[in-house]
């Protein structure tokens, strides 16, 4: 079974995977001056995909040793174009050919009162990390799929 049940036990300090350890070594699209990296980078605006794509997008992400992740949030601005349905994918095989769906969320339309979303009720133990994006909330936006910044909370595992 990818990444859950893993034989490591829970980290005792859990907090905040530090965006600056992890890359993103593979995504379905992005668009041109709105990289798939701004979402790790609390300083950039956001990710948009690809103009014309708001089904089926995805990122990969690669954290430098194997990690225990229990909370994502994730932060979108006021477009409609802001991720809709999504989720939590984990691969144990490092050329990041099969994935195993261990969570699925629907995250709240992009408002004023839309920042940060909290997302939990899930455990892996994995280095590779798909989240896969399935739509967005609307056309009103942009015809694009829209995430202004992720975080992972969790810790590192000591093999």
């Amino acid at each position: 079974m990818f990444g859950q049940k893993d034989p490591n036990p829970i980290p005792d300090v859990l907090d905040w995977i530090d965006n600056k350890t992890i890359r993103i070594p593979k995504f379905s699209s992005e668009y041109s001056g709105f990289p798939v990296t701004n979402v790790l980078d609390p300083n950039q605006t956001y990710w948009l995909s690809a103009n014309g794509i708001v089904t089926d997008q995805w990122m990969i992400f690669e954290f430098p040793t194997k990690v225990y992740i229990n909370k994502i949030m994730m932060k979108v601005s006021s477009f409609e174009c802001t991720v809709k349905d999504w989720s939590v994918q984990v691969s144990d095989d490092d050329e990041q050919v099969n994935w195993e769906t261990v969570k699925q969320f629907q995250s709240q339309c992009g408002n004023n009162n839309t920042g940060e979303q909290f997302f939990e009720g899930f455990e892996v133990w994995t280095k590779y990390l798909k989240l896969f994006y399935a739509n967005n909330w609307g056309p009103g936006g942009g015809t694009y799929i829209l995430i202004t910044d992720l975080k992972f909370y969790g810790a590192p595992i000591d093999d």
